[in-house]
């Protein structure tokens, strides 16, 4: 071994690389590491691009091997070209070793001073070792992106949906750059296979929501596309986990033999699926039947039941092993089931709630190591598990929202403002939702009139919820976010119902949030109810905020409920705006109208017909008792005068 040159050795140890490290050759891998490991010091680029190229490849530790590289390529940066810059970070990403942060923005800084030498293929290799190592300069995926931008349509939509998934993985899309490359490679799904159509899917998923109308046609394209290989999908359980997620996500309604290729993989490959993946397609397939019945437009085409009853019985054996994300994920995904009616009655037979109290102690014990996401996660499954009112100790849901309450409360700065919203309408849902004794006068009628509920928190809970309100109104004044229009509208709601002292600076702010965008955020006529409640508390409603719920009422008004209407005319007179209230009473006039007007094809407005059918069924009636009683009398020599009821002798 001593004699081979060091060009020698580092090619014998790429090639047992490439060979996969057999056990068999274990003995001459560990002699040639030994042997590299002595000569790092006489190596030039190329010769420790093929050591890091055959560590990738055999996946034998060698932390001796990786420090030495590592300091000599740092001493010899600038003698790399480009493309060996590009090939050392995809070999360190494979290898998920990441050197000191020092050195890899070295890597990057000199990759992007020749980044315009480099070829596609080059700078799809540099990014995807950025993704795994999840580290890169913003400057650098700039460059990268606008390179790709000019040349997209000279590109394999195959490499185009590697280098979208890179950066989706490292959750960048500046100013919405990646919505066109996305929109650019859908439409060339008809010519992908199923594994980058599924990495198109993710990424819309990941980074390009909220998604504009054409990207969601050229998706319901997409899907159309990924139905064609069911088998493919039955049989590969991650890409279906990665599959149902993105669906899920996208809110979109997959057709029925998609669902159905869905399930089947669950149903087939429980026992192949980990407890996280279990997870995953549980919510998927929950969230998807739900945006099923939302739309009206799909049947599900597999049985939710049974779907759950498999993944159940493989979650139980495997409870153990999930993490915080996992448990909240399936107490989502069991949350979602019982608030929907068709799949309530299902779950109960499945004896599911078994799952979710095995769920609940399992989140009680874990919960010291739940990440700020997976807080947020857990609180919104609570609440809607408390919305269900399916389980025999609710108690149970309230000690653990308050105590996750109580942990946010403690580490707020690691908390991003969407996780730390979430939590909050979580818990506010919870209190809203939850038993009689908290509510007062529960939406009680005042003079034929709706009142809204009010609620009543525990006193150790109300300071944890002002200082959470407290650091939010903070954030929103000097930081400059990018979160979701719809988020905002769900806060000040979920506030609203509490009542909590000194939210009306908060909710103010928010009103300046929703009015410009309310008509672009797509809120269902429970919500729109919800969030005139919430700013009807208030008192007087914020001008530009007022004119924005008007528009959107006038928007909705054909959909709205007679309980909506009834709402909203308390929230019109609360917050003073009585032109919309005497809309809203109009609308309430002609909804009972026409509610009455369905029982007959022939009735009037105002329901004069149905009055006057009535009194004519009465004429009817008596007129045949007389002359029943007219032949009596016939045959009894009388005349009977039918105007006069006079009985008058022959």
């Amino acid at each position: 071994m001593r004699d081979l040159s060091t060009e020698d050795c580092t090619v014998g140890l790429e090639c047992v690389g490439k060979m996969g490290g057999h056990p068999s050759e274990c003995e001459l891998v560990a002699a040639l590491l030994h042997e590299v490991t002595h000569r790092v010091k006489k190596m030039n680029p190329q010769h420790m691009i093929r050591t890091l190229h055959a560590l990738s490849c055999t996946h034998v530790p060698s932390t001796a091997l990786m420090v030495a590289l590592m300091r000599r390529a740092e001493r010899e940066m600038i003698l790399f070209a480009p493309e060996d810059l590009c090939s050392m970070t995809y070999y360190l990403g494979r290898l998920r070793h990441r050197p000191a942060q020092h050195v890899l923005a070295m890597v990057m800084a000199h990759a992007q001073h020749k980044i315009s030498t480099l070829s596609i293929y080059h700078l799809a290799r540099l990014v995807r070792g950025c993704a795994l190592l999840e580290f890169c300069a913003d400057t650098l995926l700039r460059a990268v992106a606008q390179i790709i931008k000019q040349q997209q349509t000279t590109i394999k939509p195959s490499l185009l949906c590697d280098l979208l998934w890179s950066f989706a993985r490292l959750e960048w899309n500046h100013e919405r750059v990646l919505d066109g490359i996305v929109i650019a490679t859908s439409s060339s799904h008809s010519t992908l296979e199923l594994p980058p159509l599924v990495d198109l899917l993710w990424v819309a998923a990941k980074v390009c929501r909220p998604c504009n109308k054409t990207m969601v046609r050229r998706l319901e394209d997409v899907l159309q596309s990924v139905a064609k290989f069911p088998d493919t999908i039955i049989s590969s359980p991650s890409l279906a986990v990665q599959l149902g997620w993105s669906i899920a996500v996208l809110q979109q309604s997959p057709s029925p033999s998609l669902s159905l290729s869905l399930a089947q993989s669950l149903e087939r490959h429980s026992s192949e699926f980990g407890a996280q993946q279990l997870a995953s397609m549980l919510w998927s397939l929950a969230t998807i039947t739900e945006t099923n019945l939302k739309n009206g437009q799909r049947p599900n085409g597999f049985d939710m039941g049974d779907a759950a009853t498999v993944a159940t019985s493989e979650a139980i054996r495997k409870i153990g092993d999930m993490n915080p994300q996992g448990i909240s994920m399936l107490l989502s995904g069991y949350a979602k089931m019982y608030t929907q009616p068709s799949q309530k009655q299902q779950a109960e037979a499945s004896h599911l709630d078994v799952m979710v109290q095995l769920l609940l102690e399992a989140a009680a014990t874990q919960l010291g190591t739940f990440t700020p996401a997976a807080i947020a996660a857990l609180c919104g499954s609570l609440a809607s598990l408390m919305e269900a009112e399916v389980l025999e100790d609710p108690d149970a849901i309230d000690s653990l929202m308050e105590a996750s309450l109580v942990m946010a409360v403690q580490n707020l700065d690691d908390y991003a403002m969407p996780e730390m919203m979430c939590m909050v309408c979580g818990f506010a849902a919870s209190v809203s939702t939850g038993d009689e004794d908290r509510c007062v006068g529960e939406q009680v009628r005042s003079e034929g009139k709706w009142t809204p509920p009010r609620f009543e928190l525990k006193e150790s809970v109300a300071p944890l919820l002002k200082r959470a309100m407290d650091v939010m109104v903070r954030r929103i004044k000097t930081g400059d976010l990018v979160i979701s229009p719809y988020l905002f509208a769900k806060l000040a709601w979920s506030l609203g119902a509490l009542e909590l002292d000194g939210a009306e600076e908060i909710m103010l702010i928010l009103a300046k949030r929703i009015d410009k965008c309310l008509g672009l955020i797509g809120l269902t006529p429970d919500e729109i109810s919800r969030l005139m409640v919430a700013y009807g508390r208030l008192g007087p409603c914020p001008a530009s905020l007022g004119a924005a719920l008007a528009a959107e009422c006038e928007r909705h008004m054909s959909t709205f409920e007679p309980r909506h209407l009834n709402q909203m005319i308390w929230a019109c007179s609360a917050m003073g705006m009585p032109r919309l209230e005497r809309r809203l009473q109009i609308e309430v006039c002609l909804l009972y109208t026409s509610d009455a007007a369905d029982e007959e094809d022939s009735v009037d407005l105002g329901g004069r017909r149905i009055i006057k059918k009535k009194k004519r069924k009465k004429k009817e009636k008596e007129k045949e008792e007389n002359n029943k009683r007219c032949n009596e009398s016939k045959r009894n020599n009388l005349i009977v005068c039918p105007t006069k009821k006079e009985v008058v002798l022959e």
